[in-house]
Parts: structure tokens; C-alpha cells; sequence
């Protein structure tokens, strides 16, 4: 058990370590960062060949954003709770899938185009459903709780 014990610790510290290491992230894709997003908190940086990818809390929302080495944004994606989801798509929902109830939303941005991935459960599926501002949704894969 301690031998355990030893093994989670240094894992642990070595994990923060390795997140404490910034990446070199470029002048203008912190300024374009910091002018945009002013009360982030928990900011944390990938660097790729290509890109940046900033992982932050906003508005107590877990959101990342991925940056081309110009400033410039590729996509944002957001993680929440059914409560920030439009009131429309909320209604549609609520219509279509009577008596589910939203585990969590996965908010996709790129290219101009918005995507709500959206994780419905009952007393025995999980329904995974894809849904456009809009309004428009298909149900994508279902799977059978355990």
C-alpha cells in the first residue's frame, strides 16, 4: 500500500510538473488571447507544429480555443451543463426527446459554423444528439447503460 501510495504521488508531481511548463507561445497570439478573454482563469497552452491551444475556465465555463500562429482563431470549443444551452434548442429538445434529461454539451465553433453535441440520458440509454442553431438534431449513437 505505501509502495502504492509512493507511485500516486510521483505520478501526481510529475504531472504538474509537465503542466507547469509553458509552451512558447507567440506575442500576437497572447495579445489576441488576453484582449479577448480578460477574466480567464486556470489558462493553460499546447503548443503543435501549426497551432496553439489554450485550455481556460470562462465564466465558469471549460472552453479551448486553438489559435494558427497568427492570432488568428480555428475553432473554440466549449464544455457545459444544459442550463447555457439556447432556450430554442432547450424547447426542441424537451419536444423531441421527452423525458431525457441533458448530462452535459460539448459546443463546437469552426469555419463560421456552430455544432451542439449534446448527451441525453434515461432510466437506461445514453443518446448522443448533434443539434444546428437552428434547431435541427439527429440522434447519432445510443447506448445502453450498464
Amino acid at each position: 500500500m505505501k509502495k502504492l501510495a509512493t507511485f500516486a504521488i510521483s505520478a501526481l508531481l510529475s504531472c504538474c510538473l509537465y503542466a507547469a511548463e509553458p509552451a512558447a507561445v507567440t506575442e500576437k497570439v497572447l495579445q489576441a488571447f488576453e484582449q479577448s478573454f480578460k477574466t480567464a482563469s486556470a489558462v493553460v497552452w499546447h503548443e503543435y507544429d501549426d497551432r496553439y491551444e489554450v485550455k481556460f475556465l470562462h465564466n465558469a465555463i471549460d472552453s479551448r480555443i486553438t489559435y494558427d500562429k497568427e492570432g488568428n482563431i480555428l475553432r473554440t470549443i466549449r464544455y457545459y451543463a444544459g442550463e447555457q444551452l439556447p432556450l430554442m434548442i432547450c424547447a426542441k429538445l424537451q419536444k423531441q426527446h421527452p423525458g431525457k434529461k441533458v448530462f452535459g454539451v460539448t459546443e463546437l465553433s469552426a469555419e463560421g459554423e456552430v455544432d451542439y453535441f449534446i448527451v441525453l440520458e434515461d432510466k437506461y440509454n445514453w443518446h448522443y444528439v448533434k443539434c444546428s442553431p437552428n434547431g435541427s438534431m439527429s440522434t447519432y449513437q445510443k447506448y445502453r447503460k450498464a
